[in-house]
Order: C-alpha cells, then structure tokens, then sequence
C-alpha cells in the first residue's frame, strides 16, 4: 500500500516513526490530534503504537482509529 510520504509504516524504526510523525505533524499547522484511517496493521502492532503514542502524548495531544482493531 502506497499511503504516500508521510505514511507511517510498522517496518520503520522507532526514532524513523517519530522523525516521519514530527514533519507530519509541522505540515498541519494547529494540528490537535491524529487519526488512524487506513487499517489496523499500524494500530495493531504494540512498538509502533508505543512509539506513536508516547511521541502524541508529549506533544499534549490526541489519537484516534476510525476502525475497530481486531482482536487476534
């Protein structure tokens, strides 16, 4: 999947994810949250979420998924 160039993917290295999330998140200026809207691979896997969530949390702000993540 082709998400374009600031898709985060679960193969990208923690510093990678938060270095790809930073310039994302400068793009949008008074940016609040952040949404999880292509799937739940991403959502699913505990280091790249670890890693998204704790980057969000220190910037004071929010995430979401537009889909249920499944159980395994």
């Amino acid at each position: 999947m082709n998400g374009g160039s600031g898709f985060l993917r679960t193969a990208m290295e923690p510093d990678a994810i938060e270095r790809q999330l930073e310039r994302d998140l400068r793009a949008v200026p008074y940016i609040v949250g952040v949404n999880g809207h292509m799937g739940s691979r991403f959502t699913s896997d505990p280091q790249a979420m670890r890693t998204l969530l704790g980057a969000r949390a220190s910037a004071g702000s929010s995430f979401s998924t537009a889909r249920p993540v499944p159980s395994r």
